[in-house]
């Protein structure tokens, strides 16, 4: 008989709902995995913030979505930001837009919600956190 043997122990799987994380370079992909593994979150996918909306709008549950941004996307980068923006109401997820200085105004325009903190980082990039509470 043949048959295949699965170690059980190198298993693991996380019940947290995951991060989905957009970013607009490799260099930004890097830098959110980076992020997002040393706080310990599982990382339900990787996209480029063209592809963000469709893939965000077809997760079921995710605990935060997040950009990484280190330059002006256009259109695209402004369709997933007022997604996001519009959809936090809706969900019960949180978002963070992680955006190098050049990018602020552009992202404060918008994301305009009373649920935003703004909070300047030491790796030299603003974030803006987005959550929904969860009552």
């Amino acid at each position: 008989m043949d048959a295949i043997h699965t170690e059980l122990h190198d298993l693991s799987y996380s019940d947290k709902p995951p991060v989905l994380i957009g970013a607009s370079s490799d260099a930004a992909m890097r830098r959110a995995v980076q992020t997002i593994e040393a706080a310990g979150c599982r990382i339900g996918d990787r996209m480029a913030i063209g592809s963000a909306r469709e893939r965000i709008e077809r997760q079921i549950a995710a605990s935060a979505i997040w950009l990484e941004l280190d330059r002006d996307c256009g259109a695209e980068m402004d369709e997933v930001l007022d997604f996001i923006a519009s959809d936090l109401a809706g969900r019960q997820f949180g978002a963070v837009v992680a955006a190098t200085a050049e990018l602020i105004d552009p992202v404060a325009a918008r994301i305009d919600d009373s649920r935003i903190a703004w909070t300047r980082c030491e790796r030299r990039t603003e974030i803006a956190v987005g959550s929904r509470s969860r009552s």
